[in-house]
C-alpha cells in the first residue's frame, strides 16, 4: 500500500495496469484527495489515470525513482552492448565477415571480395568443379538466376552466358601468401 505523495516522476508503481509496472512519468494533483497520474508501461506505452485516496490499498511502489542507477545485471548489460557492437560493426568494416571468420583465407578469396565484388549484395557460393558435366553446371547456376537457367538442360539448346554471374579461376593459379601451391586443389609447383 503506498500512500498518494508517494508516486513521484521516476517511481515504479504496482496496481496501476493488471500484472505488470508501469513508470510514473508525471503528477498532477487535484485537491488533497486525487491526482491525475501519467504513466509509461513496460512497452513504451504512455497513459494516465485518476486516483483517489481509496485507491490508495491497491497501489504499491516498487521503486523510487533515480535518474541514475548503476546496480543492473553486468551480464545482461555485456550482452546488450555485445549485441550492439556487432549490428554496428559494418559501418566501420562493410567486409567484416571475412576478417572475423575462422577460416584460413588464400589471396584470390582476397581479391575477389575486396576487388571484383566489392559493400553490392552478393551470394558468394563455391562448389567442387563440374567436371565439364554441362547439365550439373546449370543445375548450379539455377540456384542463383531460376529464370536464365530455367527447365532441364539439353546439350545444343541451352545455351547461356554466366560470365557476369562467375569469377572462373584456373587451379594452377590458386598459391598460398608465401607463393606456394595451395595443397587442397592437388596442384603442385
Amino acid at each position: 500500500m503506498a500512500k498518494l505523495e508517494e508516486l513521484q516522476p521516476r517511481v515504479v508503481v504496482r496496481g496501476i495496469v493488471p500484472d505488470s509496472v508501469v513508470t510514473a512519468v508525471s503528477v498532477e494533483w487535484y485537491g488533497s484527495e486525487a491526482l491525475e497520474l501519467t504513466y509509461k508501461t513496460h512497452s513504451g506505452k504512455v497513459a494516465n489515470e485518476l486516483l483517489y485516496r481509496h485507491d490508495e490499498p491497491r497501489i504499491e511502489v516498487v521503486e523510487h525513482g533515480r535518474p541514475w542507477s548503476f546496480d543492473g545485471d553486468g551480464q545482461l548489460f555485456r550482452l546488450v552492448s555485445e549485441a550492439l557492437r556487432i549490428w554496428l560493426a559494418h559501418l566501420f568494416d562493410p567486409l567484416l565477415a571475412v576478417h572475423t571468420s575462422v577460416v584460413e583465407p588464400l589471396p584470390h578469396q582476397i581479391t575477389a571480395v575486396y576487388e571484383a565484388m566489392l559493400s553490392r549484395h552478393f551470394l558468394l557460393m563455391t562448389a567442387t568443379p563440374h567436371n565439364g558435366k554441362e547439365a550439373d553446371f546449370q543445375l548450379f547456376m539455377a540456384l542463383l538466376d531460376g529464370d536464365r537457367f530455367e527447365g532441364r538442360f539439353r546439350d545444343g539448346v541451352h545455351v547461356t552466358d554466366a560470365s557476369d554471374m562467375m569469377r572462373r579461376m584456373v587451379k594452377e593459379n590458386l598459391l598460398r601468401f608465401d607463393g606456394r601451391a595451395n595443397a587442397q586443389f592437388g596442384v603442385s609447383r
